[in-house]
């Protein structure tokens, strides 16, 4: 089954953010790819205008869109060729069919673990603390993709989640779900692994076919920027591709 994408808050701005996304990815402004004024925008959407300017502000900064003085607001020709941005917190089943593969999730296993002290160090948990290890494989069109690493503090829950739990939700949910805590934002490492340091990580020979994988490593923190999880996921980067535009500064 694929992996459900966890629920967050989300404030008006972000709506509005993320319908425009789709209005982008579906070509579904004109040629030019200019935008509507903001006042039309805002009509549409039955939003005030400062939503929209702060939404399309947003947009702007993270590289879709391109405001040009005396002329409008366009789609950044480059934003059409984007698969999968790595500027936000990533979802493994958007991230597959975001690739245009068709997503599968199946849980290899969840354990109950003394927690590495390299992980501990980001968790806080101290040394020999005890934590839930949840291992999942992702596919894409049948072929394994992604394999990810979930370490969650034992103490944060009051009762054990159920199996069923890890395998049909995604870690994010389940944590909301059992200990009321939302991830909100996360810090990542990227790195690339041979096939062998893979299989080292994980504890098993690594199931993606590729010579050497990339690694993102990343630690999520809840409301009160307390971390609650430490996430490692390797990826077959002959069929996940990630893209980020970037603006100069200044």
């Amino acid at each position: 089954m694929p992996s459900i994408a966890p629920i967050r808050k989300k404030t008006l701005s972000d709506s509005v953010k993320d319908s425009l996304r789709k209005l982008i990815s579906e070509k579904a402004f004109n040629e030019a790819g200019k935008l509507p004024p903001e006042e039309e925008l805002a009509r549409q959407l039955a939003v005030s205008r400062i939503t929209i300017r702060k939404a399309l502000t947003d947009l702007e900064q993270e590289g879709l869109l391109l405001r040009i003085h005396g002329r409008g607001t366009f789609v950044n020709p480059a934003a059409r060729q984007v698969k999968v941005n790595l500027s936000g917190m990533l979802e493994f089943g958007s991230v597959i069919s975001g690739n245009g593969y068709r997503p599968e999730c199946r849980l290899v296993s969840v354990d109950e673990e003394r927690i590495p002290a390299s992980v501990g160090e980001h968790l806080g948990t101290g040394k020999g603390g005890r934590g839930i290890r949840v291992e999942k494989l992702y596919l894409a069109d049948d072929i394994p993709a992604i394999v990810s690493v979930g370490r969650i503090p034992l103490h944060l829950f009051s009762e054990t989640p159920a199996r069923t739990d890890w395998q049909e939700k995604s870690n994010f949910e389940v944590i909301q779900e059992y200990t009321g805590r939302m991830v909100v934002r996360d810090w990542i490492e990227i790195s690339s692994l041979s096939a062998q340091e893979a299989g080292e990580m994980l504890g098993h020979p690594c199931p993606l076919k590729a010579a050497s994988v990339l690694m993102i490593q990343a630690v999520g923190y809840d409301q009160n920027s307390e971390p609650v999880i430490h996430g490692g996921a390797l990826y077959d980067t002959s069929h996940i591709r990630f893209n980020l535009l970037r603006h100069a500064e200044g």
